[in-house]
């Protein structure tokens, strides 16, 4: 019965405050069999928009952490989601590497992330209302004249109309590049559509803030281990 309570705040308008207190969960007592598995779609168009947007969320299930601060077998035991997870997530600010440029700083402790492949587009799909709630939060100048005529189109746009962010995928190297060793743990970094952001209506919200999601691989059973010196 736990596993879906996150999922309880999805039917609330965009614009409800959806809290630890509906859901009845404590940051630092989960219930037992709690399962906190949400889709691409809802991490980007509920949790991180809410969070980029200033609204409440439910519970503390998603801490804010400088994750270049730490190594990601460290990274665990910072999030309040259960041990025997195989996943855990954390709002992050993006670091430059150069104040002047838009590269990420990707160097941790131990080793640095390396992106792998290309970024992919999320996007709402027209069975839920993600983007509907979205776009009732944003201005109506960023909707498309088809749109404002016609709310209720929303499940006939096309995919790229219903974009609401990017995935990135970066696999965590020990040591430091460009000799690093790879390692099991994968970082899938995701971002919110700038546009969603953009709107007057949307004058605090932060498109610097992402969502990491840390997965460690099975078929390996420890980390590597960086020789000091």
């Amino acid at each position: 019965m736990y596993e879906n309570l996150s999922n309880s705040c999805h039917t609330l308008p965009i614009s409800e405050a959806c809290t630890s207190s509906k859901l009845g969960l404590n940051s630092n007592e989960l219930p037992p069999g709690f399962r906190f598995q949400p889709t691409e779609e809802e991490l980007i168009g509920f949790y991180l928009f809410r969070k980029a947007a200033g609204l409440s969320l439910p519970a503390h299930l998603i801490p804010e952490v400088d994750l270049h601060k730490h190594d990601p077998w460290d990274l665990p035991d910072l999030s309040p989601l259960p041990a025997n997870t195989y996943q855990w997530f954390f709002f992050t600010f993006v670091d430059r590497k150069y104040q002047s440029g838009s590269r990420a700083n990707r160097v941790t402790p131990s080793g640095y992330w390396k992106a792998t492949g290309r970024p992919s587009v999320v996007v709402a799909s027209a069975t839920t209302s993600l983007l509907t709630d979205i776009q009732s939060s944003t201005s109506m100048d960023q909707m498309s004249s088809e749109q404002r005529e016609s709310p209720s189109s929303n499940s006939s746009v096309s995919g790229r109309d219903n974009a609401i962010g990017t995935k990135k995928t970066l696999v965590f190297y020990a040591g430091r590049a460009p000799h690093g060793q790879r390692t099991p743990w994968v970082m899938h970094e995701f971002h919110l559509s700038p546009h969603l952001c953009s709107a007057p209506t949307n004058d605090s919200c932060s498109s610097e803030i992402v969502i990491s999601r840390i997965v460690r691989k099975e078929s390996s059973e420890t980390h590597v281990v960086v020789p000091e010196g």
